[in-house]
């Protein structure tokens, strides 16, 4: 059964990033993500409410939950900045990059060593990330110092450094509450503090964000929601390996998509990379 709702969690993903791509760009990201976290709150709550989930068992959740909430409000900013100065085809696979940080966010946090096959899948990884940057001449280093010399590739970068700290942090917290009730714990801690932060600052437009570009907050608040319940629900079934190696399927789906419904350039190469990166993946996770 976690097989089905890390697929259907990559696939909603998918169309949560699509949107994201597509929004108005001359919109703010922090208000873009102050919207999509008050618009998810319903929707988790008809989640929670509709599947019948326990609340919680034990409050062993409150600390990781509310650190990972803290986390969380600066990765959605980053997260619609990334898809504001990039192309999504460029800026989704570099997600591929997760299961690195989850090492070392791992060995940090747990002491859990990286086994070989660990480290031949570091190198699948870097040289599918490597593949999907190269364009025309260039040295041997160029591609990844152009990923980092680009705006919506720095922010890319910052998620994952929060996401690998933040999965961990969600797996423990997942011991003693449900998928459901988590869900609407973090996402309505993420809310206020990046309410804090928005009703501090002197120029809000967020009235006028919402008239242009409601109907791309709907979907990504409801694809989003969606796409972390489901991978909770999986998380707590079976390990976050198995989960986010299955998860990584959603690079692919953006790719292909970002090719035909946005006219994006390189989209085969950028599908071939990501698909090699995405074996990396599985090494890391499936074969540990």
């Amino acid at each position: 059964m976690w097989f089905y709702f890390a697929v259907f969690a990559a696939v909603t993903n998918a169309v949560a990033t699509l949107a994201r791509r597509m929004h108005g760009s001359s919109s703010r990201p922090v208000e873009l993500a102050w919207w999509t976290q008050l618009l998810a709150i319903p929707f988790s709550a008809a989640l929670l409410l509709t599947t019948h989930q326990r609340f919680y068992v034990n409050h062993d959740f409150l600390l990781p939950g509310i650190a990972s909430a803290a986390l969380c409000s600066f990765g959605c900013v980053l997260l619609f900045s990334a898809y504001k100065h990039g192309d999504a085809s460029v800026i989704c696979p570099l997600t591929n990059l997760v299961p690195i940080g989850l090492l070392l966010s791992s060995f940090i946090m747990f002491g859990t060593k990286p086994p070989l096959t660990g480290l031949i899948g570091i190198l699948f990884i870097a040289f599918g990330v490597y593949y999907t940057s190269v364009s025309g001449k260039h040295s041997l280093l160029q591609p990844f110092s152009a990923v980092w010399r680009q705006r919506g590739s720095r922010a890319m970068l910052g998620c994952i450094v929060i996401w690998s700290v933040a999965t961990n942090l969600d797996k423990i917290a997942l011991r003693s509450t449900s998928p459901a009730f988590y869900l609407l714990f973090v996402q309505t801690i993420t809310f206020i503090l990046l309410s804090m932060y928005m009703f501090a600052q002197p120029k809000r437009r967020e009235g006028i964000v919402w008239r242009k570009w409601w109907k791309h907050m709907v979907v990504i608040s409801a694809f989003s929601t969606l796409s972390v319940f489901l991978q909770m629900k999986a998380l707590s079934i079976t390990s976050s390996s198995y989960v986010l190696a299955v998860k990584r399927l959603d690079t692919l789906i953006v790719i292909l998509f970002a090719g035909i419904f946005l006219h994006e350039r390189h989209i085969l190469r950028r599908f071939k990379g990501s698909a090699i990166a995405l074996l990396g993946v599985v090494v890391i996770y499936l074969v540990r």
